[in-house]
């Protein structure tokens, strides 16, 4: 579930990815997060499950999540150290949108903000507007 899950299935590891920039890395793994949690309705169901009740195990299962992002955010940190922008404020709101979209759509099967998650153009825009975001937040340099 979440970024572990999604770096399982995708065959990730943190420390393989030094062939790609950081951004790259980071837009990848939010645009299969996406694809996987769109296709996959187990991980939509515990998602759901997680932000509905109070359980031990959901509540593991976040510490180690949160527990991996953390090592991501220590690399981009090493490697984003002049950006005026807190990354980590933004990938909490891509990755809410993402589960937010998802699970929507799972329980509603209706548009949000006019977005139609089920339709092929909708699902790009959404995507190259996550890539944009991971972009502008990665490349805004601090002025001093």
């Amino acid at each position: 579930m979440g970024i572990n899950k999604i770096a399982k299935h995708a065959k990730v590891k943190f420390e393989q990815c030094s062939s790609e920039t950081v951004e790259d890395f980071v837009t990848r793994l939010l645009l299969e997060q996406f694809d996987y949690l769109y296709n996959d309705k187990e991980t939509q169901g515990l998602i759901h499950w997680e932000i509905s009740e109070k359980n031990d195990l959901l509540n593991s299962i976040a510490r180690l999540r949160e527990n991996k992002a953390s090592q991501l955010f220590e690399r981009i940190d090493k490697e984003i150290k002049s950006t005026e922008i807190d990354f980590r404020s933004v990938s909490a709101l891509l990755v809410a949108g993402i589960y937010y979209l998802n699970l929507h759509h799972r329980v509603n099967d209706s548009t949000f903000c006019e977005i139609d998650i089920n339709n092929p153009i909708d699902q790009q825009k959404l995507k190259q507007t996550i890539s944009q975001i991971v972009h502008i937040a990665l490349s805004t340099k601090r002025v001093s």
